[in-house]
């Protein structure tokens, strides 16, 4: 199983572009969302029998070889990246290089091995591109497959690249990225065994291009013509023909978490169906056929699973029934312990056997569905049509004759100076609802719509893992124009800066639904737009039904509630669910908030 990462490096930088600082953003896929630690990823289907990761991790290398791109003269204190590399792994490197270098200039695609001085690797394979000109795209697939066939005859486990080119000498990223995975690709498919078990392609932070370039190249491959994906969501939501779940051999949707889930979105029609079809159930390795009941696809698979201490054989391959898609999930990851590796190997090779023994399928497409929360979900549950172009925060949007939002980016915010004063507030907080035998929720204060509408559309194992109900925290959307984004990003969000009416006083202004939020991202265009969304501590709420404009939250005395008198106990955030169209949620303390994820879309 070869292991290739993407890896954005601050410490020791890989590429001929001159950039060195460090990154604000991670960039999700558009069915990604960092909201949930994946045990099977995306580019685990990128070729026969092996795995591939994106992991953007910060620091030194650590791999068996270094590939380092340099001058032909082979002087590494040229070019940003090579100079970079001497002056971590010392001086040794160079000298070594002029002992094996040989007369004159290296040519092109060539290969100097060296070893990796104070670096932590075995060795380093220095080399030499040339601008990029036509008919010579070739050289990149050649130089990729050379320090491969090298690092394999000399058993090495591990090597890093950097995006080859993609600085000063002109190649196109994309060209680039396709060029190396599809080198990766037929590096391990031409084998029957490889010792190489990681390979990663080293990006520059501030390189974002390139990143989602290489993110694009290994993203939606293909198993022998199939399209195999990632979507992180529900399983039942998926747009596939046929929806595959594991059950008890007795067939007992109820059983499970996730078979559960599909029969609660099916309908009981579906144990029904279940029972009639296979009055005796199935064995281990066997699939039942079902109707979809109530969840839009043509079919519902079955497959009985038995606990990983007590299999006998990996999983069976699809069948072929006529229908094009399939959605299944990590199966067997959760009470049957089968360690997600173990998992993610038996479920690509059974997609693998599935192509090799069926010479004509139908089958186009396979998405494996890990079950948690997404953004685009959120945005896309919370959305109220009806509600579009209503109120007066809200004018101009009717015109534009949209329905919906398109998500076309989720970036995860890395601010560690926010996130660290986050989270120290929220620990004041959880002290705070402790001595005050914990703070009530929504639903405890008798809100009329109970909890916020995202709250609602998490599972409960996933909220309550992630999140500390215990002071009321959750995630909520916050809509800005475009010039307010990067300070946002770089400082938080800053009540003294609220604009439009600010019916509760300066404060920070959340929203439950996407419909709201999206009001006050822009002067009325369709593209480009961007909002947020951010972890909240809603602490001990003061739910209203009328607004009021506040300095700061009122106090706790029922027979005060001022925002001005001198009453050292106060509530942390403000909800009003009845004067206005949607409920506000507001909160006067930059702390008790953290810009978490900034969503670029578009008005559809």
């Amino acid at each position: 199983m070869v292991r290739t990462e993407i890896e954005q490096s601050a410490a020791l930088t890989m590429s001929d572009s001159e950039s060195t600082t460090s990154s604000s953003f991670v960039t999700l896929s558009d069915s990604d969302d960092d909201d949930v630690e994946k045990s099977l990823s995306l580019r685990d289907v990128s070729i026969s029998d092996n795995e591939v990761v994106c992991s953007r991790a910060f620091g030194n290398i650590t791999v068996d070889v270094i590939v380092n791109t340099t001058a032909p003269n082979l002087d590494l204190t040229q070019g940003a990246a090579s100079r970079a590399l001497l002056t971590k792994g010392g001086r040794s490197i160079q000298t070594e290089v002029n002992l094996k270098k040989g007369p004159g200039k290296l040519a092109e695609g060539s290969i100097v091995v060296t070893s990796g001085g104070n670096l932590d690797c075995k060795e380093i394979y220095h080399t030499t591109l040339q601008r990029r000109r036509h008919g010579r795209g070739h050289i990149i697939k050649t130089l990729v497959t050379k320090c491969l066939n090298a690092a394999e005859t000399s058993a090495y486990t591990s090597i890093a690249f950097p995006a080859l080119g993609t600085g000063n000498l002109g190649y196109g990223k994309l060209e680039v990225a396709r060029a190396m995975f599809g080198c990766v690709e037929h590096h391990a498919t031409a084998r029957t065994a490889t010792n190489i078990r990681s390979i990663k392609f080293v990006i520059f932070p501030r390189d974002t291009e390139v990143l989602q370039a290489f993110e694009a190249a290994c993203k939606g491959t293909s198993i022998g013509g199939v399209t195999v994906e990632l979507e992180v969501g529900h399983l039942a939501e998926q747009n596939t023909d046929v929806i595959m779940t594991s059950c008890t051999r007795r067939l007992d949707f109820s059983a499970g978490t996730l078979s559960k889930t599909i029969l609660e979105a099916a309908g009981p029609g579906l144990q029904t169906d279940a029972q009639t079809r296979y009055p005796r159930g199935i064995q281990h390795g066997q699939v039942a056929v079902l109707g979809p009941g109530n969840i839009g696809c043509r079919a519902i698979y079955c497959g009985a699973i038995p606990r990983y201490d007590k299999r006998s054989e990996g999983e069976k391959s699809p069948q072929e029934d006529g229908h094009k898609s399939l959605s299944l999930p990590p199966l067997g990851t959760g009470y049957l312990a089968f360690p997600p590796d173990l998992a993610a190997h038996y479920t690509i090779s059974a997609i693998q056997d599935f192509v090799r023994s069926t010479r004509r399928t139908s089958v186009e497409k396979v998405v494996i569905v890990v079950q948690g929360v997404s953004s685009k979900r959120f945005i896309r549950k919370t959305w109220r049509q009806g509600k579009v172009g209503h109120g007066h925060d809200a004018q101009g949007l009717t015109d534009l004759g949209c329905t919906g939002l398109k998500v076309n980016k989720i970036e995860r915010i890395e601010n560690l100076t926010l996130f660290e004063q986050y989270t120290h507030r929220r620990q004041i907080l959880l002290h705070e609802a402790t001595e005050a035998n914990l703070f009530q929720n929504l639903t405890d204060l008798k809100s009329k719509n109970g909890l916020s509408e995202i709250e609602k559309l998490m599972d409960e194992d996933w909220r309550l893992g992630r999140l500390l109900p215990e002071v009321n925290e959750g995630y909520l959307f916050h809509g800005t124009k475009e010039d307010r984004i990067n300070g946002v990003v770089t400082q938080g969000l800053d009540p003294r800066l609220a604009q439009g009416h600010a019916v509760l006083g300066q404060a920070i202004y959340l929203a439950e639904s996407s419909t709201k939020a999206d009001q006050y991202t822009d002067n009325r265009t369709k593209t480009g737009l961007k909002m947020f969304l951010v972890r909240a501590c809603l602490g001990n709420i003061h739910l209203v039904n009328k607004c009021r404009k506040l300095k700061r939250p009122p106090c706790t005395e029922t027979a005060c509630l001022s925002d001005t008198c001198d009453h050292e106990k106060r509530f942390h955030s403000v909800v009003e669910e009845e004067q206005f169209i949607f409920r506000e949620f507001v909160v006067y303390d930059s702390n008790l908030v953290y810009p978490e994820y900034l969503i670029s879309y578009d008005r559809v």
